[in-house]
């Protein structure tokens, strides 16, 4: 292979260029007006540890709530659907999904928060957040 010749990288290469590395600061902001109303009290409390997505441990109004921050290859899935109206193709969606199904039928888990906005067809909003390597972002 010549030096001009360039090589993708493989799937577990960019779930490690794109891997989120958001400051809670920017995540509180990117929740403020989203799934937050004005007047609620948004609490970091702590950052929690996770493979190749950034997990967040809040509290709203002292409620406790995770925040999943996707990794990119989601993130840009994700994208890439939504755009073409297949947004409930995606692991997004899927996870969402999964969770609710749990719920509802007495396995208590996490359950996906909808946004104020309704911007999305499922629970979820697109922030451009930073990741590991900005050259591979999703986000334009």
């Amino acid at each position: 292979m010549s030096a001009e010749e360039k090589t993708e990288p493989s799937d577990e290469e960019l779930r490690k260029l794109l891997k989120p590395t958001p400051s809670a600061e920017q995540v509180l902001v990117a929740l403020q007006g989203n799934y937050v109303q004005e007047g609620q009290a948004i609490k970091f409390v702590k950052d929690l540890e996770s493979y190749d997505d950034r997990n967040f441990w809040i509290e709203v109004d002292g409620a406790p709530f995770l925040v999943k921050v996707h990794n990119g290859v989601e993130s840009k899935d994700f994208i890439e659907l939504h755009k073409k109206g297949e947004h409930k193709k995606s692991v997004i969606y899927m996870q969402n999904v999964i969770m609710d199904h749990l719920n509802k039928n007495g396995i208590t888990t996490s359950s996906p928060q909808g946004t104020l906005v309704r911007e999305l067809p499922t629970p979820a909003s697109i922030h451009a957040l930073p990741v590991s390597s900005s050259s591979h972002s999703p986000c334009d």
